[in-house]
């Protein structure tokens, strides 16, 4: 699959996600450049298709670095993995399994997000 086929695909995913469960917000992690240039702009290409069908249907779209979440669950922008997926399980008192990192980084982002504002309006890291 070419990637403007497979970037298709993933903005068609992300809207029947929204239409199924209608969030009232999508989170994204801020994107940051590493070495690999061409990696980086696949990334921001892919997160403008996520935004731009997030707000095509009307959802919200808020990006928070990485830093800001780990410091927002675990206390220190400093914190890992373990330190965060340890308070996410504590304050959510999780206790189906979860397999991967990045759910416990999903998880983390929504609840900075949900703990940020009042209404998903309000949060000043939302995307103008």
């Amino acid at each position: 699959m070419n990637f403007p086929t497979a970037l298709a695909t993933i903005a068609d995913a992300c809207s029947r996600l929204i239409d199924e469960y209608a969030p009232d917000a999508v989170v994204l992690e801020k994107l940051f450049f590493s070495n690999n240039q061409k990696t980086a702009m696949r990334v921001a290409e892919v997160r403008g298709a996520l935004i731009e069908t997030a707000t095509r249907l009307g959802v919200s779209v808020f990006e928070y670095s990485p830093g800001e979440v780990k410091s927002a669950a675990a206390g220190s922008g400093r914190a890992d993995k373990y330190a965060v997926a340890m308070m996410v399980r504590a304050l959510l008192k999780i206790t189906k399994p979860i397999k991967h990192d990045d759910e416990y980084d999903a998880i983390a982002m929504v609840l900075h997000t949900s703990h940020t504002s009042v209404n998903s309006e309000g949060c000043q890291k939302k995307l103008q």
